[in-house]
């Protein structure tokens, strides 16, 4: 199991279903993970997929508050 840490890119997301209809629609989120060699890059659920990745957590809401942990297929 690989996991990404992610938030929201150029929108602001207020709950877990705007989230899910997000990567379900293959729009972007912006990587935040140090150990990633694209920390701070945008990404969509086809480049998550092309990476192998199996879930994302995902920050998002104002400020980032929330947390949610979503898998990628």
């Amino acid at each position: 199991m690989q996991v990404l840490t992610v938030t929201q890119y150029m929108t602001v997301l207020k709950n877990k279903r705007e989230v899910t209809e997000h990567l379900k629609n293959n729009k972007d989120f912006l990587i935040q993970d140090m150990s990633c060699a694209w920390d701070n890059k945008p990404c969509n659920k086809s480049d998550l997929l092309k990476e192998k990745y199996s879930h994302i957590k995902v920050y998002y809401g104002n400020n980032c508050s929330k947390v949610t942990v979503l898998e990628v297929k």
